[in-house]
């Protein structure tokens, strides 16, 4: 399993439900591509917003994300951040 995780996510304090809404929205769209297992919204005790995407492979999660449809939901994402946020690290599960 392939692992993405965006820690530290810049949402505008006064559109975090509003991006709470869409994140719930654009998993529609992503969980329809091929290798998709899971993608979720994580919030700290401290309001730290946080994404976790679950890929069967990193081959799986490149095609998505190298492609149109992505690249119109990553436009909207912006859209709700106060600043550009820092890439996600990758991961490979090893064990579990």
């Amino acid at each position: 399993m392939f692992v993405a995780i965006h820690t530290n996510v810049p949402v505008q304090s006064e559109k975090v439900a509003d991006f709470k809404k869409w994140f719930e929205e654009s998993n529609q769209v992503i969980s329809k591509n091929e290798g998709f297992i899971s993608r979720r919204l994580l919030q700290s005790s401290d309001g730290i917003l946080s994404i976790m995407a679950e890929w069967q492979n990193k081959a799986h999660f490149d095609k998505v994300h190298g492609g149109e449809t992505h690249q119109k939901l990553r436009q909207q994402a912006r859209s709700f951040m106060s600043k550009e946020p820092d890439g996600p690290k990758f991961y490979d599960v090893v064990v579990g």
